[in-house]
């Protein structure tokens, strides 16, 4: 299915794009050394193996400097790995940004002078796929799903954390990413603001399906959010464990916390975390 061209926005609703398979993102024996400005070599990941499928949706756990924001790095093409190779839908990475690939960072990186719609439009204009009129269906399309419409001729400044997460979140997904990396993308935001951004979260992911790989220090959301949940050990991270999460698709973040498959799914995860701060 291709996105239309559009008359008038007003004359007809934006029409959704169409649905994106995911890529399969395979890592083969992992690792990566780091030279300290001191001189001393410190080894922050070793002999990682990871599959993942197509469309799944993967969250990497461990403890803070473990190297989860070096691997999500590594996926992406922007560091290259020691030993070991990354494959993104058969292809190998090897130290180079793939336009497959969509990365949402802990900050946003929104252009401040630039309003709501031109921040989401602006991968769009780069990648230089979409003539004017689809480019403007699928930012309208993504703003009706952030409910964003109404503050689309904003500026960065003028909108709350929340409103500024889901915008960055839209910039991320306008290209269509066959694969999605987001790192800590919520940490910041308070509770119940951050329970909203993963309900648009998981919104956009049953539309679109792409591949997400996200890293979180918050074990909730992990369990939330993941199909799998992979848990790193302290440096130099390897894998300890990895939780297949045993909670139903579609999910209701708000309800999900209630159910006993959150909570059994949950302490499996705290248990194989705790233990990396026994020691």
């Amino acid at each position: 299915m291709t996105i239309q061209r559009l008359r008038s926005v007003e004359a007809r609703p934006p029409e959704a794009p169409a649905a994106v398979t995911g890529y399969p993102v395979v890592l083969k024996g992992i690792g990566k050394t780091f030279l300290t400005q001191s001189g001393q070599l410190v080894k922050a990941i070793d002999n990682i193996d990871l599959e993942i499928e197509a469309g799944g949706f993967v969250v990497i756990v461990g403890p803070s400097g473990c190297g989860k924001s070096t691997l999500l790095n590594c996926i992406a093409g922007l560091e290259k790995t020691e030993t070991g190779t990354v494959t993104v839908n058969g292809h190998q990475v090897g130290g180079r940004v793939t336009d497959d690939v969509g990365y949402m960072f802990q900050q946003d990186t929104l252009f401040p002078w630039y309003t709501v719609e031109k921040n989401i439009a602006l991968g769009l204009r780069y990648a230089g796929k979409l003539n004017h009129a689809e480019s403007r269906g699928r930012v309208d399309h993504l703003l009706e799903m952030a409910d964003l419409s109404s503050v689309r001729k904003s500026y960065p400044s003028e909108l709350s954390g929340g409103m500024r997460r889901r915008v960055a979140l839209c910039a991320a997904l306008a290209i269509q990413p066959r694969v999605l990396l987001m790192d800590e993308p919520f940490g910041a935001l308070d509770t119940f603001t951050k329970a909203s951004i993963q309900q648009y979260l998981l919104k956009f992911w049953d539309s679109l399906r792409p591949t997400v790989i996200f890293v979180t220090h918050d074990l909730e959301e992990a369990v939330t959010l993941a199909d799998r949940v992979v848990v790193l050990s302290r440096r130099p991270a390897y894998i300890k464990e990895i939780i297949e999460v045993g909670i139903d698709r579609p999910r209701d973040v708000y309800a999900v916390k209630d159910t006993p498959e959150f909570l059994t799914d949950y302490r499996r995860t705290w248990r194989a975390l705790g233990g990396e701060f026994d020691h």
